[in-house]
């Protein structure tokens, strides 16, 4: 039997893109996933970072962004149209 926190944990990640985010130790971004090719591992953090609010820093150089498949579909859609 699930407990509540367990089915809120379930429900927050179903339908959600999960961008990994590592660090240099100087604080700039090394690596990100989901990049479109023709920007920089920091434009693209930095560019996520004004569109969402959802950025969950972690231990050891790393971060993650949490974005719905909609608001994620809805900043790719933005982020071509300002090409």
């Amino acid at each position: 039997m699930k407990n509540n926190t367990q089915e809120k944990t379930e429900e927050n990640t179903i339908g959600t893109v999960v961008i990994d985010v590592r660090f240099h130790p100087n604080g700039r971004v090394n690596m990100i996933n989901n990049r479109p090719a023709n920007m920089s591992p920091q434009d693209w953090f930095d560019f996520l970072c004004k569109k969402t609010g959802s950025f969950r820093p972690l231990s050891g150089g790393r971060g993650s962004f949490a974005i719905s498949n909609d608001e994620f579909a809805q900043i790719c859609a933005q982020r071509i149209a300002a090409e």
